[in-house]
């Protein structure tokens, strides 16, 4: 730990100081990074120790110790002192090269140290098998890895270990890069009965990357839209661009995508926040964050790891005390609406082994639970939008979802739908309810996908965007984004069952 101002962590995550000292404790985490690390991995340690069950001794058990020391105290061993190797090496060859010249000496030593740096380089760059571009590290996950010989450059995307290389990263939800390769994608879309989706999402991507501005990023201003939201916009930009295969080094849009990354990367703060205070807080910052994390999971570009883990500690700063999230860092309140955001971009970054996401989804899990109904309706966003949110929040968690809830919320999500009376037609409804009921699965998903592809069909004008509901911020761009990223849903990621 770098930081070394006298702040009590500890006491400050257990709630143990007085309320000035929580007060400054506050205000010095908000601005430290260094700090928000390591409150991080208290946080781990808590709830670690909080699972662990106490054990009560028995009344008799110190009289027990102090009876049985002296009989089990061993007789002392004595050992004979060591000498390290480096040691006698030194002394051989102060031995061998005493009686040479000092010039001698120090050709030796100079060749000896030469040969010993030719090693550790080569062997270095003989290991590593990074990406395409040169950066990057670790050993790779993805299907076709040969076991860390070299293999022919493709414009496929590929996973790379983001964490520690000797976690072992198991999370079902990476197996998002090989379905979103033009293979995946097309086989992933016929096996979940949405054949035909393809050719409408790449007319709206090839629309969105027409409207690309200079700077890389995308400004709802220009399409009819509020100015100061263009972080959120641009994210949800790279994520429709990145569900159909095209990353900053590969598909036909790869240009584009560098760009736009490059854009979130120049609008991030010392803090680890996204955008401006000024934009649609912690929803913009939410999204992204998992715009981040989905290309650094895709192409393992050495660019994207500190900006990705800084975007992480600012969510997990910024998680209330009950556990959700809200529009302000720690609200009172929380929003499903932003919540979703938030956990979506630490599953991704529990998937990438950054440690300490898992403990704030848990938290946020916990959080979700208290907000639903019997009858499976999320509070806290507009109904039914919000019980979609709450039912795909609820993957995203990988906490057990007991079928009896999932089916009550797959019904009251489904009574939504076009044709049925009750759709709401709004952007939140159709994708998270997409996501949520291609989870789900059977026949909840199959009368979903019927009834919403031939709208959004219906929708797309014939230049590759949708039009934009009333009072919709983001008008035609997020609209189309969020379309995009609704047809792309059976590749986007694998039916997962928790982490």
């Amino acid at each position: 730990m770098q930081c070394h101002q006298p702040y009590d962590l500890i006491g400050y995550a257990k709630e143990l100081l007085a309320a000035p000292e929580m007060d400054s404790a506050r205000e010095h985490l908000s601005a430290c990074a260094d700090c928000r690390r390591e409150m991080v991995s208290l946080q781990r340690i808590f709830s670690l120790v909080r699972g662990v069950p106490e054990v009560e001794p028995t009344p008799a058990f110190v009289e027990q110790v102090m009876v049985a020391l002296p009989a089990a105290r061993p007789e002392r061993v004595r050992r004979e002192a060591t000498v390290p190797a480096w040691t006698v090496l030194v002394r051989v060859l102060r031995a061998r090269f005493s009686g040479a010249p000092m010039w001698a000496v120090s050709v030796v030593a100079h060749l000896l140290l030469f040969v010993a740096l030719t090693v550790y380089f080569y062997r270095n760059a003989t290991e590593s098998d990074g990406p395409g571009d040169g950066s990057g590290g670790g050993s790779s996950l993805a299907a076709g890895n040969t076991g860390g010989k070299k293999t022919a450059r493709s414009d496929a995307p590929r996973l790379w270990s983001l964490g520690d290389p000797d976690e072992k990263l198991d999370d079902p939800i990476l197996g998002l890069v090989e379905l979103r390769t033009a293979a995946g994608r097309q086989r992933a879309a016929v096996e979940s009965g949405a054949g035909g989706v393809a050719p409408a999402a790449e007319r709206g991507l090839a629309w969105l990357a027409a409207r690309q501005r200079n700077d890389g990023g995308w400004d709802p201003a220009t399409e009819g839209g509020k100015s100061g939201q263009d972080t959120g916009i641009t994210g949800l930009a790279v994520l429709a661009f990145l569900a159909n295969g095209h990353t900053g080094s590969a598909g036909e849009h790869r240009e584009t995508l560098r760009r736009a990354l490059d854009r979130l990367v120049q609008q991030q703060g010392h803090d680890g926040r996204l955008g401006a205070e000024a934009e649609s807080g912690l929803l913009d910052h939410g999204i992204a964050a998992s715009a981040l994390l989905e290309a650094w999971l895709m192409t393992g570009e050495e660019r994207l790891r500190q900006p990705a883990v800084a975007a992480v500690l600012y969510i997990v700063h910024a998680q209330s005390k009950a556990g959700g999230w809200g529009s302000a860092v720690r609200a009172d309140s929380c929003d499903v609406a932003v919540s979703v955001w938030q956990m979506h971009a630490l599953r991704l970054a529990h998937a990438a082994g950054l440690r300490g996401a898992d403990v704030s989804l848990d938290r946020a899990a916990e959080w979700l639970a208290t907000v639903t109904d019997a009858q499976g309706r999320v509070a806290g966003g507009v109904a039914p939008a919000a019980t979609a949110i709450g039912m795909f929040c609820r993957v995203l968690g990988g906490a057990a979802r007991p079928r009896d809830l999932d089916a009550r919320q797959a019904a009251l999500v489904l009574a939504s739908r076009p044709g049925t009376g009750g759709y709401m037609g709004d952007l939140a409804l159709r994708h998270f309810g997409t996501l949520a009921l291609f989870q789900h699965g059977g026949e909840a998903w199959r009368a979903w996908i019927d009834s919403v592809r031939p709208e959004l069909f219906a929708g797309q004008g014939a230049d590759g965007s949708w039009g934009a509901p009333a009072g919709d911020d983001g008008a035609r761009l997020a609209a189309t984004a969020t379309r995009v990223l609704t047809l792309s849903v059976p590749w986007r990621y694998p039916r997962v069952a928790g982490r």
